[in-house]
This record gives C-alpha cells, sequence and structure tokens, in this order.
C-alpha cells in the first residue's frame, strides 16, 4: 500500500466517528458510625454487571465507546480495543476456552513483526493495558497452538519509545496483583459515560448506599449508620437530602423489645384481624421474597411504635412529603422539571419486565410499560434509581395478594380515622409517588426513617 493511499485509509476510518473514552479511578472511605469501609459492591445498573472490591481497593472505571463491544457468546472468538482508535493508551479483551501458554503478536500493516510477548493465561476474558504504539494500523494475534484470535488496532497519535502491554486482572482471570497487603489494588471495571452505578459498602455494623454517575477521579464517602433489627437483620442505608433512608424494606418478625409478630398466612384469618399486629410474606413464600421484598405488615403492627430498628422509626405521612418535595426541588422528576411530582423513577430498582419471554427473575420485576416517565419504562436512563431507594414491587395483601410486578406500597404512620391509615406508593405504570389511605388490616411493606 502507498504512503498516499494509507493516509487516505487511515483518514477514512477515523473519520466514520469521534471517539471520547472514559478512565477515572474511584477511592472510598468512611464516616460516621465506621471510618473504616470493608468492603463494596458496585452494580452498574445501566449495564447490569457488578464488582466486589475490599475498602482499600481503588475502582477503575474503563469506558467502551461506540463500536467497541462486550465479548459475549456472540464474539467471544474477537480481540476487542477500547478506545480503538487509540490515542494515548487503549485496553485489549479477548476470550480463551482453555488455559494454557498464550502468544500475543503484534504486526504493522504489511505485516511485519513488531513486538510479542507470551503469557500462561487461565481460561475466561483477560484485559490488557497497551501504550507506545506510533501512528498506524496494527493487526494482533493470540495464539495458544489450539486456539487463535485476531484483532485490528488503530492509533492515530504519534509516540516515542518502546510499546508495552501490561496484563490487567478481570472477574474471570486467576491474576490479581496487589502492592502488599493493606495497600491499595485496582479493580477494573467496564464503564461508559452516564452509566449509574450503585455503590453499597459494609463498615462494622453498617450498611451504606450511594447513588452515582461518575464524571471524574473521585472519592465516594460512605456515612455509615446502624440499622438492625430485632432478628439481627442488618439494613442499608442511603441519604436523600436531610434525611436517612433504609435502602431496603423491612424484614424484621419482632418488635424492638423483642416481641414477636404473629404470622398469618391464611387469606380469610388475615382479613378477620382486629386491632392485632400480624406480618405475612408476599405469596406466603418465605424463601423467595423476605430478602427481596421484605414483610407484609398490617396497620396495626405500625401503630405501636416500636416496629423499626432502634434508632429508626416509621415516617409519617409529612416526612414521606419532605423526601418528594426534595426531590422535585432538586431535579429528580424524569424530564428535569422541578414542578409536579414525576419521581417514581428515581425511587424505583431499574428491574424491569421487557416484552415476552420475560427473564427467569420475572417475579421480582416491574412491570414492562411504554408510557413516557413511568417507573417501568427503561427510558430517561439517567433517572432510574437516581436516589439508590431501589423500591422494588413488593406488592400488598388485602383480599389476597395483589398482582406481581405492579405496586410497591409502605405505610405511614399517620392514622386517617379509627378505621384506616395513610400510605405512599409506587406503580409500574405511573411516574409519581403515590399516596393514598386503606383499611388497618391492609399488608402493606414499610421503611424506616432515620430518627
Amino acid at each position: 500500500m502507498g504512503k498516499k493511499n494509507y493516509y487516505l485509509f487511515l483518514f477514512l476510518i477515523l473519520s466514520m466517528g469521534s471517539v471520547q473514552a472514559q478512565d477515572y479511578l474511584i477511592s472510598f472511605n468512611g464516616t460516621g458510625a465506621s471510618t473504616t469501609v470493608e468492603s463494596i459492591k458496585v452494580e452498574n445498573i445501566t449495564q447490569g454487571t457488578e464488582k466486589t472490591l475490599t475498602g482499600n481497593d481503588v475502582l477503575h472505571l474503563v469506558s467502551v465507546i461506540t463500536g467497541i463491544e462486550q465479548i459475549t457468546g456472540d464474539n467471544k472468538n474477537k480481540v476487542i480495543f477500547s478506545p480503538n482508535p487509540l490515542s494515548n493508551n487503549s485496553r485489549m479483551k479477548f476470550f480463551l476456552p482453555s488455559s494454557g501458554e498464550t502468544a500475543i503478536t503484534v504486526y504493522d500493516i504489511t505485516g511485519r513483526k513488531i513486538f510479542g510477548k507470551q503469557d500462561n493465561l487461565s481460561g475466561g476474558e483477560h484485559i490488557y493495558k497497551i501504550e507506545g504504539f506510533d501512528r498506524g494500523i496494527y493487526f494482533v494475534t493470540i495464539n495458544t497452538g489450539r486456539y487463535s484470535t485476531t484483532g485490528r488496532l488503530i492509533s492515530n497519535e504519534s509516540h516515542e519509545g518502546d510499546m508495552k502491554m501490561t496484563y490487567e486482572n478481570t472477574v474471570s482471570a486467576e491474576k490479581k496483583t496487589y502492592e502488599s497487603k493493606g495497600s491499595k489494588g485496582e479493580v477494573v471495571m467496564q464503564y461508559n459515560a452516564d452509566d449509574r452505578l450503585i455503590f453499597t459498602a459494609l463498615g462494622g455494623e453498617s450498611i451504606s448506599t450511594v447513588s452515582y454517575i461518575p464524571s471524574s477521579n473521585s472519592t465516594i464517602t460512605f456515612e455509615f449508620y446502624p440499622c438492625k433489627d430485632a432478628d439481627n437483620n442488618k439494613y442499608p442505608t442511603v441519604k436523600i437530602g436531610t434525611q436517612t433512608w433504609m435502602a431496603a424494606n423491612l424484614k424484621t418478625t419482632k418488635f424492638s423489645n423483642g416481641e414477636s409478630i404473629p404470622l398469618v398466612t391464611n387469606d380469610a384469618a388475615w382479613m378477620a384481624i382486629r386491632y392485632e399486629p400480624a406480618y405475612c410474606w408476599y405469596g406466603n413464600d418465605e424463601s423467595t421474597y423476605k430478602n427481596i421484598f421484605g414483610a407484609l405488615y398490617n396497620f396495626w403492627a405500625v401503630s405501636p411504635g416500636n416496629l423499626c430498628p432502634t434508632g429508626w422509626h416509621v415516617p409519617n405521612y409529612d416526612e414521606f412529603a419532605v423526601l418528594e418535595n426534595y426531590l422535585i426541588k432538586n431535579g429528580y422528576n424524569y424530564d428535569n422539571s422541578t414542578s409536579g411530582n414525576y419521581i417514581g423513577k428515581s425511587l424505583a430498582s431499574t428491574a424491569m419486565i421487557f416484552l415476552a419471554p420475560p427473564p427467569s427473575t420475572a417475579s421480582i420485576m416491574w412491570e414492562y410499560t411504554t408510557d413516557d416517565g413511568c417507573v417501568g419504562n427503561p427510558d430517561f436512563p439517567l433517572k432510574r434509581n437516581a436516589t439508590g431507594f431501589s423500591a422494588l414491587p413488593s406488592g400488598f395483601r388485602g383480599n389476597g395478594f395483589s398482582v406481581p410486578n405492579r405496586f410497591a406500597h409502605w405505610w405511614s404512620s399517620t392514622q386517617f380515622d379509627m378505621t384506616m391509615a395513610r400510605y405512599r406508593n409506587l406503580q409500574s405504570s405511573w411516574e409519581s409517588l403515590l399516596g393514598g389511605y386503606s383499611y388497618n388490616w391492609t399488608g402493606y411493606s414499610v421503611r424506616c426513617l432515620k430518627d
């Protein structure tokens, strides 16, 4: 290929679109009941991926740009580069079906070998950081003797010095390097611009949750508050404005004084209860729903005032209004407006039921809807679970259990009259945090608020 044609070819490739890569480092610390962060689960709720870190780790977010694919069953025979074209450095990702001595070879566009190395790699997905490639088009081959694959990399920058190719750990690779015990290690995670991450950290007896869209190197500070019920269940908490909420529904079977709450499974018996506390699990299926949805309680379990863990309480209707007003005024409406109540999406988990066939976890997902801005519509992704409240469709119990996937109801501690009390709720086909009142014997979820 002549020099003129080579640069024309390179220009056409580079003109297919501009690319901007994100490459951020996220570190962590704690405050409140614990200044030590023991572990962190990071969930990319946009991509549906997660990582687990120690408190000493640094999370390295590396973007996947347009044209760079994730390794799936459809492209496991490919070498993938991100970003491509390379400017300063790039990540090379590939999949090996089995372990073995692996030769990595780089050729320039004329077919001349310009770089090579060998590593003993396990079967699975691997990432290398590559840098020092001068301007040009390169072909990279991965060869284990029984398996080979090839990828193409473009460099649009001039670099002086040696080419480098440094191994980086992934979830499936066996290699993982730390500087030393107690020092910071680096965990790499795939990240695209505007992906929302949910960070859940353990610090002593406390669990703290943060919802965040990284846009630069940053440090996340977890506020730890103990939240443990009489059954010794520990709950994640999340700060929203001036309030700190449980980030999961209550699932205690005892009041805070240790007194047991009666479990009632029969529909007729549930409807016949008057002035006596009771709880149940959705569908009377404890094994499936206890740790996902929490319990459903009648209002007589709420009204004594000792249902929540010590230091926490069932919020009254006005305290729910504080949450609502804060979210509206601070741009959590799906359309970024600061009036009207369109905050449902910001409070709801991102779990969805899409069109048939539904996933195997359909029983815990919001029902799909095409209505703009509604809880069950995956539109406006930047607003989905923006608060970290992570509400799931836990249903309710009246004369039987509600249909699955549509509703989340929470009791307030505010009575409407002698037979009814107020609640707040989300519905898959609504964009708002709704509210109303219902009979005291109705079974609703409970979210506790820090005193």
